[in-house]
């Protein structure tokens, strides 16, 4: 019996089959705490800059270059991350950025003094970059149908992180110092580490890579814990995904499809910069710019609103002079101002889904 006896059938239409179920509720849960990880560790520097400030006498600028030290590291690491798990495999490339955020988190507890602090803070910033392909590896397991909802719930563990971690900065500054809540933030990372024997690589980017059988044995698995069935025959990594032949035109129009061409050119390609070129392409330079604008504004806002809430809080207490005065009453006002704030997006994240599925999704 030959392929076109059996039947061929796409990744997507694999994944749509097997559904939604246990198996992807665990890769959730691993490429969550990573956002939560990550999201704890972005959330630090809105605690620790003026206890710093305070210690080591410094000035206003270099308070803020500390600050910005991680963002630097973050510029970097966001282009390098990407071409990593492009690459070497989605596994690798968190691997990587857990080693990394962990070993530099912890690192930077014992940091002698500014200069080291710096150096080391913007290693972690490199390393937070990575976020990004946590999301992308737990997307790939998700049906098409159901993407745009779960990147919307995932993104949930970020508003949690942020939460817990200023609890977490509530509990530990006023009694101990800085240095602890740096290593204490670095514990979701090494977590990471703990679990990384059982994460699966993504069946995409197999499949992409050619090891079509090595995809074929996830997707086997997966189905075995979702206790569903693949389609009958044979996959066929080749061919275009379900989303990709919807966004094909017709026979008679000379088009091809957005991506695939352009996808399938990277991936045989060995130089890191054609896939940003792409980016640039005719058919995405309208959508990379929109999706840049947006981003930006999205993050501008974000980080302005969580790091001024710092400088609001401690501008409150300007008059104090004491250390002891400073601990008590000044970290109270900032922990309580964050911890409000954070929640806000516990709110907001409650209604996406039901805003995707009323507007997107046409119920």
């Amino acid at each position: 019996m030959d392929q076109e006896d059996v039947g061929l059938y796409t990744l997507d239409e694999a994944l749509e089959s097997v559904g939604f179920g246990k198996f992807q509720g665990l890769v959730l849960a691993y490429a969550g705490l990573g956002w939560f990880a990550e999201a704890m560790e972005i959330m630090i520097l809105s605690f620790i800059g003026e206890a710093v400030k305070s210690e080591w006498g410094l000035s206003s600028g270099q308070e803020s270059l500390l600050t910005t030290s991680v963002f630097a590291g973050m510029l970097i690491g966001a282009y390098s991350w990407g071409l990593v798990s492009d690459n070497y495999g989605r596994r690798k490339g968190f691997l990587a950025i857990a080693m990394l955020t962990s070993g530099a988190g912890f690192l930077s507890t014992f940091s002698p003094n500014y200069i080291s602090l710096v150096i080391i803070r913007a290693l972690v910033g490199f390393g937070l970059a990575g976020g990004h392909v946590f999301l992308t590896w737990f997307l790939e397991f998700v049906p098409p149908s159901n993407r745009g909802m779960w990147m919307v719930i995932f993104s949930t563990f970020w508003t949690f992180g942020t939460i817990f971690e200023a609890s977490l900065a509530w509990i530990v500054m006023p009694r101990l110092n800085w240095r602890w809540l740096l290593a204490f933030s670095s514990v979701p990372s090494f977590v990471l580490l703990l679990f990384y024997g059982v994460a699966p690589e993504s069946p995409r980017y197999l499949s992409m890579k050619g090891s079509r059988s090595d995809a074929l044995q996830i997707l086997e698995k997966i189905a075995s814990v979702n206790q569903a069935k693949l389609p009958p025959g044979i996959l066929d990594s080749c061919r275009p995904s379900v989303m990709e032949e919807e966004s094909t035109p017709s026979d008679s129009e000379d088009m091809s499809p957005l991506l695939s061409p352009l996808i399938k050119n990277v991936m045989q390609s060995k130089s890191g910069f054609s896939s940003v070129s792409m980016l640039f392409s005719s058919n995405l330079i309208q959508t990379t710019l929109l999706l840049w604008v947006l981003f930006f504004g999205n993050a501008f806002s974000y980080y302005g609103v969580i790091l001024l809430t710092s400088k609001l809080s401690s501008g409150q207490s300007g008059c104090l002079q004491s250390i002891l005065s400073y601990r008590n009453l000044q970290y109270v006002g900032l922990y309580a101002d964050t911890f409000i704030t954070s929640l806000a997006g516990v709110m907001s994240h409650s209604c996406s889904p039901l805003h995707y599925a009323l507007f997107l999704n046409k119920i």
